[in-house]
């Protein structure tokens, strides 16, 4: 008798070991989804797991037919294709039904919510890779492009960069220094200055300001350098003033005027996930200056149109010259309309886009000669201007461009509509003569 008491007492324990572990596993009553619960974003709660299915599917595919998924990188786009991208429902409501079981004693309890992502896995070959630049990094981007499209978020995400992408000189130029420069101060706050992602950069703030006994002529001379380097990348000019006449070392409308007494600035922003450096080096008359990045989701180049502007010849008369005699005070030079454009290329040479990025006028310099007074009355097949006219670049007065020409010059988002004309000076004068006598006078002026 004792045999079968304990026999049944070990039964008894059996079977609430098993029913116990059954009931630990539990799942939800009645089989609903709690209230309030969400997959992907998508609403849930109260459904059973075949409904739930059926709708998840649905918004699934619904997400993918809604447009291509994008990464963003530096103003290019880089697709992954629809059906690369790939929605495990199943396995989604597996997850479902792991949040649902609760434990034995909260049985009969109310289930608790839960918010729970889409599984989904985004299928690219190395192939399809291969395309993407090198500074972005393809495992961490595909990652976070699997998260966005696991709650079915916005299509378009930001590329994570590549921490150990090679760096490389992605423009260059070499220039003579002119002999009255003295750089080696500039070079010296130049040389690894970094422009950072989503980084203004102001030449006066980060130059003028911090160079020992800077001067508009030397920095006008490195901003326009720079100006050359940004024009081969997308870094968007914000703020560049041209010069009043054209720079000896510079090619019309490639170039760049900053003062900071006048508040002429030379402003750029990168608007790029990575940053560009800058290096400099003077070797004896020549001045080396690089920008160094990783490589660029495109080719950018420059080029220019350009109408040339004649100048005048205007007349001045001195009774202090004999008959006959005549002194060339200044010399001509001709004006220009210029407008600067940058190239947006494939590496193949495939024009993507073209971008405007200048449009400058520049005056032309009259030509004025001094003849006798006796002339004065002789000149009658011969230009006399009326006294106070505007001349052109030296004057007293009338300094600035014809109105129907608008600004001087025209750069970036910051040039207001229906500015001053480029670089001139308080006095009148222009941003390289400021501080000069000026070149002529009112044309029928006797001496």
């Amino acid at each position: 008798m004792k045999w079968r008491k304990r026999f049944g007492v070990i039964i008894l324990v059996l079977f609430l070991l098993t029913a116990g572990a059954a009931l630990a596993k539990s799942v939800s009553a009645a089989g609903k989804i709690p209230a309030g619960s969400t997959v992907g974003g998508v609403e849930v709660g109260g459904m059973d797991l075949s409904e739930a299915q059926r709708l998840l599917a649905e918004k699934a595919a619904e997400w993918k037919r809604e447009g291509r998924l994008v990464v963003s990188f530096s103003g290019d786009d880089l697709v992954i294709p629809n059906e690369n991208v790939v929605f495990d429902i199943r396995q989604t409501m597996e997850n479902v039904k792991q949040r649902m079981e609760r434990p034995w004693y909260k049985f009969f309890g109310k289930g608790e919510e839960f918010h729970i992502p889409f599984v989904v896995e985004i299928q690219m070959e190395k192939e399809e890779l291969a395309g993407w630049p090198p500074a972005v990094d393809a495992e961490k981007t595909l990652a976070l492009a699997e998260e966005q499209a696991g709650v079915l978020g916005d299509k378009t995400i930001r590329a994570v960069m590549n921490e150990k992408a090679e760096t490389k000189t992605v423009a260059s130029a070499r220039w003579d220094v002119p002999e009255e420069f003295f750089l080696e101060k500039w070079v010296n706050k130049l040389n690894g200055l970094e422009i950072g992602p989503k980084e203004k950069f102001s030449f006066n703030e980060n130059l003028m300001k911090k160079v020992p006994a800077a001067n508009a002529k030397e920095g006008s001379y490195l901003a326009t350098m720079m100006y050359t380097l940004f024009l081969e990348t997308n870094v968007e000019i914000l703020e560049r003033h041209p010069h009043r006449t054209f720079p000896d070392y510079a090619e019309p409308g490639i170039d760049a005027y900053v003062d900071e007494s006048l508040q002429k600035d030379f402003i750029v922003y990168n608007p790029n996930d990575f940053s560009y450096t800058l290096r400099a080096e003077l070797s004896g008359p020549k001045l080396t200056l690089s920008l160094l990045s990783v490589e660029q989701p495109a080719v950018y180049e420059w080029e220019t149109e350009k109408e040339v502007l004649p100048f005048r010849t205007v007349y001045r008369y001195s009774k202090d010259l004999h008959p006959g005699e005549e002194i060339t005070v200044q010399k001509g030079q001709n004006g220009a309309r210029i407008i600067v454009n940058r190239l947006w290329k494939t590496p193949d040479g495939e024009t993507l886009k073209t971008e405007r990025i200048s449009r400058d006028y520049y005056p032309p310099v009259p030509e004025i000669i001094l003849r006798p007074a006796s002339d004065l009355n002789e000149t009658s097949g011969e230009e006399a201007e009326p006294a106070g006219e505007p001349q052109g670049n030296g004057g007293p007065e009338g300094n600035q461009a014809p109105e129907a020409e608008g600004t001087g010059g025209e750069t970036g988002t910051s040039a207001p509509e229906g500015n001053e004309t480029a670089d001139q000076a308080p006095d009148g004068k222009t941003g390289d003569a400021a501080g000069e006598e000026p070149l002529y006078e009112d044309p029928n002026y006797v001496k």
